[in-house]
């Protein structure tokens, strides 16, 4: 089973106001009292814009991103004459690695959140309704009649991948359905910062389109692809929704760059006999072993003989901050680099 991450705000009401009241995820209306809350309607509170962002952290060595670094920007407006205040909440997202039964680990770090660019400090509170085990961060907004807000998000999210090597990215939209109206504009970009490829036209698993009533994950239409000359060199994927009624959430899925190079680093490290078999790596001459392995960890070769040869590649990529000394290759690559110096 995949693990999968999702982030999101949601909309939750306490005691005191008007019954205002991861993943990655967007503003939902939620309510209770004490240390609870559970999900309501929102007919006062009008989530005006919403922009997302994901930024992969740690994508070069691994499979894939270890983690996503995400901005969430909400705009909401009260659509009422009266002053209200606005209990809010953002779930607590946790993972699970390998077996479904594992512990879950909580995925979601570093949570801040401010109000019209002023912190506020959060209280974690449980969900009433178990959707999310782990609580959610919860605090409140004071409108005026009529007012607008700006709410930002800030978090760190786990990465989740799978042994065939993609890249799992989980959006929940459906929790801005809580809110009044549709989302008159929404913008989501997922930032790989690697050569990224997506899975085959075929349907599977991460690239399913939101054809059927009722169904929960899936790849929402319309996505914009930049940032290389060549589909496989794409690294920024967005979405632009206007007047959205989120009916669906997304589920983005890749094969990044990082996968095959890291694969291809253990090919050649393990010897001549088992690299010469690999047809995904270049032909190579001897004297060339150690910068290719170098090249692996985005090393450029411009000027090399290699460097035409690799380009070819779609997984090739160079790293501009690539610094040999601060490497952390895998123990038979260590001896590698050392024979072949």
């Amino acid at each position: 089973m995949r693990p999968t991450l999702v982030s999101f705000l949601i909309f939750i009401g306490l005691t005191i106001c008007i019954a205002a009241g991861p993943a990655a995820a967007n503003s939902g209306h939620y309510g209770g009292q004490g240390t609870s809350v559970l999900p309501l309607q929102s007919n006062k509170i009008r989530m005006v814009r919403e922009s997302v962002h994901f930024v992969a952290l740690n994508q070069l060595r691994y499979w894939g991103p270890r983690a996503w670094q995400v901005v969430c920007i909400f705009t909401f407006e009260n659509t009422t004459d009266g002053a209200v205040d606005v209990p809010m909440g953002f779930p607590i997202q946790e993972i699970r690695y390998g077996d479904p039964a594992s512990k879950p680990i909580v995925a979601l770090k570093d949570f801040k959140v401010d109000a019209n660019g002023k912190p506020i400090t959060t209280t974690v509170k449980q969900d009433g309704s178990k959707r999310f085990p782990a609580g959610l961060h919860t605090w409140s907004v004071h409108f005026e009649a009529n007012a607008t807000h700006v709410v930002t998000t800030r978090y760190t999210l786990l990465g989740s991948r799978t042994m065939d090597g993609y890249t799992y990215v989980r959006y929940t939209l459906t929790t801005g359905a809580t809110w009044s109206g549709p989302i008159e504009d929404v913008k989501i970009t997922i930032e790989t910062r690697d050569h990224s490829r997506l899975p085959p036209n075929e349907p599977g698993e991460g690239n399913e389109l939101c054809t059927e009533d009722g169904q929960q994950d899936c790849m929402i239409p319309g996505v914009i692809v930049s940032g290389g000359t060549r589909p496989e060199l794409q690294t920024i994927f967005s979405w632009h929704l206007q007047n959205h009624v989120p009916g669906h959430d997304l589920l983005f899925s890749y094969l990044a760059g990082a996968h095959d190079r890291y694969f291809l680093r253990l090919s050649l490290s393990a010897g001549t006999e088992e690299a010469a078999e690999d047809e995904n790596l270049p032909v190579y001459l001897e004297n060339e072993k150690r910068d290719l392995m170098l090249a692996l960890f985005g090393k450029s070769l411009y000027g090399q003989r290699l460097y035409a040869t690799l380009a070819e590649y779609w997984w090739y990529y160079v790293d501009p901050g690539f610094d040999e000394s601060k490497l952390n290759p895998e123990p038979d690559q260590v001896e590698f680099l050392k024979k072949t110096k």
